[in-house]
């Protein structure tokens, strides 16, 4: 059963005036912007139909374009590899939003390379000779800091259904906080988190350090959402021959084979910052393979990758999901070395029907400040007590609103502000205290009595063959108790041997040690250790 891919862009079009030389002067501004991953499409062209001129959008996405003087024009949106789509204008609009979708992308057999030359095929020839001087992962060591964005959102949302909800009365004004303006099944945004870290990479000796100095989330946090979206925190490299997704190989357009297994087109050619851009379509040769459609921008005299857009395939078998997309764009640092620049990887997950409500996760990692061959990632990685480290600092979510204002790179977007409100204002409301504290118990399995908590509940009774039935209850501590000391302890009885069991841990994080800590704990169950506190 082939499942079919769908993809589109939309376009927000902010209309007013600009004065100009004392005449007031008609001009349309906007930015063209993939719907499902809120990335911006560069160098997409927007043309008035009658009047006959237009502009191709610049290399974030964004375009100015004077008003066609034929009042009954239309404005038509091109991008190579998609079917253009014709809107037409209506000039009662001036200051407002309006959405404009490109047409779905074109499958494989649509895109056919008439001359015997194809140009296309030499610019991937070229872009995979070259591999080895372009790819950011080749170098001895290199290091950067780095943003990290995940946005959750609950997509194909029901307004009527959810308004009826007995339960969800209280927080009906969340509905305005659905966008339906892009999308044609409208969205809530339910979660954001943000991360400012230092990373270091070495591949001799091979290691890896993250430096985690500042984080902070907004919404309803849910383990078991985050548990199912654990793919989007992959990392990816469109250099390497295979891209692991959710636990599947997938060929990368630019591996040393990709010949055959995608049908490459050339089409377009740019100059940006004084330096050529050649523009490059792929899509499958055969349905089945767990391959991408997309498109690429590749620097003239490196044939390095600019910026590249990857899509799963129509027949991509992934389970539970839907769709799923990633945009990567690499930049050229002072020495002519390219390094990573921006990931952005978005999948939409269904763990139910498929006309069911999903769950849509966006990924975004920006790169800043990378150095090449340094000695400071060497000697950090040297510090490593294992091969791969993460180390989160002291306090790192005390952090104001003016201090993320002040270092994030990237200004959050309208639906990513959204959440900021909708958790603000939902923290006011003690009936949507008692909600999330019900919700956390059943689960997460703990419930949380001021200084102390007990759970998991899922362990109060349970059965095996030695004990038949087992019953167990659980008592910690909470920060509310201690910030450095974590008390647990828990008490079994087993109805077939008669026997009680048990175990006491005490665990004391180390201040100012950057993560460690001292733990010792006695056990005596049938277990072994096996059942720890972090583990349930």
């Amino acid at each position: 059963m082939k499942i079919r891919f769908r993809i589109s862009y939309f376009i927000g079009l902010l209309v007013g005036f600009t004065p100009f030389c004392g005449i007031t002067q008609e001009i349309i501004k906007g930015k063209v912007v993939n719907e499902f991953t809120k990335e911006s499409v560069p160098f997409a062209s927007i043309q008035w139909v009658k009047s006959g001129f237009g502009v191709l959008t610049d290399s974030i996405g964004n375009f100015q374009l004077k008003v066609s003087p034929i009042k009954t024009d239309s404005l038509v949106v091109n991008y190579v590899g998609y079917q253009k789509r014709v809107f037409a204008y209506n000039k009662q609009i001036n200051g407002e939003s309006i959405t404009l979708a490109l047409g779905n992308i074109l499958i494989s057999s649509e895109i056919v390379v008439k001359s015997k030359f194809n140009k296309g095929l030499r610019w991937w020839k070229n872009v995979v000779n070259n591999k080895v001087h372009n790819n950011p992962e080749q170098y001895q060591s290199f290091s950067y800091n780095l943003y990290n964005k995940l946005e959750i959102d609950i997509n194909n949302i029901n307004k009527e259904k959810f308004a009826n909800i007995k339960i969800m009365k209280p927080f009906g004004f969340v509905l305005d906080n659905i966008d339906s303006l892009s999308n044609e099944k409208p969205f809530l945004p339910i979660y954001l988190t943000e991360t400012l870290s230092k990373k270091y990479y070495s591949n001799n000796p091979e290691g890896s350090s993250e430096d985690i100095y500042a984080q902070q989330s907004y919404g309803i946090k849910n383990e078991s959402v985050l548990q199912f979206i654990n793919g989007v925190n992959q990392n990816i490299n469109v250099y390497n021959n295979e891209l692991n997704l959710f636990g599947k190989e997938f060929i990368s357009p630019i591996s040393n084979v990709a010949d055959r297994f995608y049908d490459f087109k050339g089409g377009d050619t740019i100059t940006l910052g004084g330096e050529k851009y050649f523009h490059l379509s792929f899509s499958p040769k055969s349905a089945g393979e767990n391959t991408f459609s997309g498109d690429c921008w590749i620097q003239d005299k490196s044939w390095a990758i600019y910026k590249i857009n990857l899509n799963i395939a129509a027949a991509a078998n992934i389970n539970f999901v839907k769709r799923l997309s990633i945009s990567q764009e690499f930049k050229k640092t002072d020495s002519g070395k390219w390094v990573f620049a921006k990931d952005v990887f978005v999948a939409e997950i269904s763990p139910l029907k498929k006309d069911k409500f999903s769950f849509i996760g966006r990924k975004t990692k920006i790169f800043t400040n990378t150095i090449v061959n340094g000695p400071e990632a060497a000697y950090r990685i040297a510090k490593n007590k294992t091969k791969n480290e993460v180390v989160a600092t002291e306090n790192i979510e005390i952090k104001n609103k003016k201090y993320w204002d002040e270092n994030r790179v990237e200004q959050l977007s309208k639906n990513e502000q959204n959440i900021v409100a909708l958790i603000d204002t939902l923290k006011t409301m003690p009936i949507f205290k008692k909600y999330s504290n019900r919700i956390e118990f059943v689960l997460g399995g703990y419930k949380k009595l001021g200084q102390f908590e007990i759970g998991p509940w899922f362990k109060w009774i349970s059965g095996n063959q030695l004990e038949r039935l087992r019953l167990r209850f659980d008592l910690g501590t909470t920060d509310l108790f201690s910030k450095n000391w974590r008390l647990h302890s828990y008490l079994a009885y087993g109805f077939n041997d008669n026997r009680f069991k048990g175990k006491f841990d005490v665990n004391y994080k180390i201040p100012n040690s950057k993560g460690w800590s001292l733990n010792a704990s006695y056990l005596n169950d049938l277990d072994n250790g096996k059942i720890k506190y972090n583990d349930e």
